[in-house]
């Protein structure tokens, strides 16, 4: 009976089916990308299929040190502790580490910008 119990419990992908090899595809931002934003702001990131929250952890990088991340499915939900530093430019970068639940990575990394009133720099020369 105990062994029959502990094997009930086995977490892992469910078997059988086509093997999935496509990357999650970023779908939209909200706010919209180089809009202007309150310092209170969250930020939603939306893909096209559910994330691994351990790997949303580790490929997000944002140029605050005061937020926090919470990973519902395919959204990534990133929120001021404080509020954002309106000093600087909001940078949020997220890493091709980013993956699903099959070790499928995003193809390409994503930049994203967001102003709380000063002009975005667009980092061309003219």
């Amino acid at each position: 009976m105990t062994i029959f119990l502990g094997a009930c419990a086995v977490q892992g992908h469910i078997p059988g089916g086509p093997v999935d090899v496509f990357p999650p595809e970023f779908e939209s931002v909200f706010p919209i990308n180089n809009s202007k934003i309150k310092t209170d702001q969250k930020i939603t990131i939306i893909f096209n299929k559910s994330l691994e929250p351990n790997s949303v952890q580790k490929s997000i990088k944002i140029n605050n040190d005061n937020f926090k991340v919470i990973t519902k499915k395919n959204k990534i939900i990133i929120q001021p502790n404080e509020g954002w530093d309106k000093d600087k430019i909001l940078n949020i970068y997220i890493s091709r580490d980013l993956s699903d639940y099959r070790n499928n990575n995003i193809n390409t990394p994503i930049d994203l910008s967001f102003s709380f009133g000063q002009k975005i720099p667009t980092n061309l020369i003219t």
